[in-house]
């Protein structure tokens, strides 16, 4: 349902949830060490905020 309301609203259709965690970060249990983690957004992730952007949205 909300991916039909995004395309009513702003023209632009969302093929999946955008759901992806850019940055991840904790504390090790055992070790106390911090770790972080980065991963850049998929590709069809970008281009539909690209396509957000564009219209506005």
């Amino acid at each position: 349902k909300a991916t039909a309301q995004l395309a009513s609203d702003t023209g632009v259709h969302a093929e999946r949830q955008m759901l992806h965690a850019r940055h991840l970060s904790f504390t090790h249990p055992r070790s106390g060490e911090r770790k972080s983690f980065e991963a850049a957004w998929p590709s069809d992730f970008e281009a539909t905020l690209n396509a957000l952007r564009a219209a506005g949205g």
